[in-house]
């Protein structure tokens, strides 16, 4: 398990923006992607994006949305998104990108494994893959605290373990993608 948001990766290769047939999905200048909801005409696109839920169908208003970013709500308000980000600007998209890329180098893309699409949403600080849980014994109808759980890496044979805690809550933390058994 990991944590990570279901919002527009705002891909540089979006392959939303090419199946959308009437042009409402288009690449803004600073490289959000945006759905234009008075173009978007039941055009179904939602299964384009390779982000599951990402963007959706609204059958009530017959179009396509995804998750409302500042971006679209600013733009919506008439106001700039672009003068609200610490870049001067009259500078480009591309040296602002320049500017965070000490950030950038740190951070992490969706963990989606959906690299080919280039998604420029990145993640800093989010736990790494993870096994949570709870020991509990059905006999006694009661958690277990302080014995370990272990699994290991299929695989690789490597094993983790974490103590559960007083409420029989363990976290195996910082696992590479793979399958864990008992």
């Amino acid at each position: 398990m990991t944590y990570e948001h279901s919002i527009c990766q705002h891909c540089d290769d979006a392959p939303c923006i090419a199946s959308c047939n009437v042009g409402a999905i288009y690449k803004a200048e600073d490289g959000a992607v945006i759905i234009d909801p008075d173009k978007c005409a039941e055009t179904r696109c939602a299964g384009a994006c390779p982000y599951e839920n990402v963007i959706y169908f609204n059958d009530a208003l017959n179009i396509a949305q995804s998750a409302r970013s500042a971006h679209t709500c600013l733009m919506r308000a008439g106001r700039n998104p672009a003068a609200l980000t610490p870049a001067p600007p009259a500078r480009s998209p591309s040296a602002r990108k320049e500017d965070l890329k000490d950030l950038i180098a740190k951070a992490n893309p969706s963990s989606r494994g959906l690299a080919h699409v280039k998604p420029r949403v990145y993640y800093i600080g989010l736990p790494k893959k993870f096994i949570a849980g709870a020991l509990f014994d059905n006999e006694s109808d009661a958690c277990i605290g302080g014995p370990p759980s272990q699994r290991q890496e299929k695989e690789t044979g490597e094993r983790f373990q974490a103590v559960s805690d007083s409420y029989g809550d363990f976290w195996l933390k910082g696992l590479k993608d793979g399958i864990y058994t008992c």
